[in-house]
């Protein structure tokens, strides 16, 4: 044992420096809000249907969480179609959730999502479904995104965009402080940026 231990001591030691090296962006720490279904019911079991508003201990709890960005849906965005989900709660289109099971009745819409940020203190990343629905779908949710950001003085915007085409439909925003991301895996050639230079 001696022996071993000491053969270790000789060893070159990896010693890491917890302090970062630049400055890392709060929304890394981010959270996110899905309907999942069956799995996980918590999106609508947040509302309180008698009093027709987030549950108050909710609300509590994520401010005490201070999540700096909440993002909604995920894999639930291959298919939802956001428009069924605004309006009047009496008039919304209950879906099927396709991706985790059961049955989701819209109450928890866009409007609820961007009130439950606002109440909390995050900014909103909402996905939008653009494979099923199409680029007319895409359009029509930047242009709601963009009404309620002027209307609610939201002043930064961030847009996910692999191609750059969902970006474009910023680029008269310019009283808006839009960054535009793309993603980090399945490019179609290893290497290969995706996005245009001018966006």
């Amino acid at each position: 044992e001696k022996r071993r231990i000491t053969n270790l001591s000789n060893e070159r030691v990896l010693k890491i420096d917890p302090q970062p090296r630049f400055e890392l962006s709060p929304y890394l720490y981010s959270q996110f809000m899905e309907p999942l279904g069956t799995t996980d019911g918590s999106v609508e079991a947040a509302w309180d249907f008698d009093r027709d508003r987030w549950r108050e201990d909710v609300i509590n709890i994520a401010k005490e969480l201070a999540p700096p960005l909440i993002r909604w849906g995920g894999n639930f965005s291959a298919y939802y179609r956001w428009r069924e989900a605004v309006g009047r709660p009496n008039q919304r289109i209950p879906m099927l959730n396709l991706h985790w099971g059961g049955y989701e009745s819209n109450r928890i819409g866009t409007h609820e999502f961007i009130d439950f940020c606002r109440q909390v203190g995050a900014e909103p990343l909402i996905n939008i479904n653009f494979e099923s629905e199409g680029r007319h779908n895409t359009q029509q949710a930047v242009e709601l995104a963009l009404k309620t950001a002027r209307e609610r003085g939201i002043r930064h915007i961030v847009v996910a965009s692999c191609s750059g085409y969902t970006a474009g439909f910023f680029k008269d925003a310019k009283d808006l402080e839009v960054v535009c991301v793309t993603h980090v895996n399945g490019f179609s050639e290893r290497g290969k940026n995706e996005m245009p230079d001018e966006v």
